[in-house]
């Protein structure tokens, strides 16, 4: 008398460990440089095209220096926002961030944990680079607000005073502007840290004691 007789094996994986093979790295600059092309291409055409314009008319000296103070608006808002971003994610961020990570997974008896602190860091590290890019991008669209109070006649435009607050038409016109786009930064910047204190707040908030999640053996019948 024949039958079928089912025993338990437990499952075991073997981990292939194949070479790695490191993509090219001519291939991918080539990559990046023709991205770059793509999206600034234009822009670097038109800003030739006016060069070209205004030195034909005999104002380059114009160009160059409108073309610099654009540059240093963008350079310098977007320093000092990924400082400021960055600086308060690294101040709020634990000293043990790594020991509030999720359960453990228990992998062939063994307990294995999920890297937090790795990709909060690079979050935050990614993060606080794109909104500075975008800030930047942001005040490089006011820059003329900056060039009329650095090379504006200033609160000496008019000897005219306002009769109530007694401050010169010039600040108005030059001076308040730029308070204004400070004052916006500054508030746009308070209430990205706030949001990311609460986010760190929450994570400190979770249980740290979670139930492991096991992975089980499967069972194979065997016939014969």
């Amino acid at each position: 008398m024949t039958g079928v007789q089912t025993c338990a094996l437990p499952i075991s994986t073997v981990a292939w460990q194949t070479p790695r093979q490191s993509p090219p790295r001519g291939g991918i600059v080539l990559l990046i440089a023709i991205v770059v092309l793509m999206l600034g291409g234009g822009t670097l055409v038109s800003y030739y095209v006016e060069a070209l314009w205004f030195d034909a008319l005999g104002f380059s000296q114009v160009f160059w220096t409108t073309l610099s103070l654009r540059a240093g608006v963008f350079v310098a808002s977007t320093v000092a926002t990924f400082a400021v971003l960055y600086g308060a994610f690294r101040a709020m961020k634990p000293a043990h961030l790594g020991e509030l990570a999720g359960g453990a997974i228990i992998v062939n008896g063994q307990p294995v944990r999920l890297p937090l602190e790795p990709v909060v860091g690079l979050a935050g590290l990614g993060g606080s680079a794109v909104l500075a890019i975008v800030t930047g991008l942001g005040m490089l669209a006011q820059w003329d607000v900056l060039a009329f109070y650095l090379y504006g006649p200033g609160q000496a435009a008019t000897p005219d005073v306002d009769p109530i607050f007694g401050r010169p038409l010039g600040f108005y016109l030059f001076t308040l502007p730029v308070l204004n786009i400070a004052a916006a930064w500054a508030l746009t910047v308070a209430v990205v840290i706030c949001a990311a204190a609460a986010a760190i707040a929450l994570l400190l908030a979770q249980p740290q004691d979670r139930k492991s999640t096991r992975l089980n053996s499967s069972h194979i019948p065997l016939s014969r």
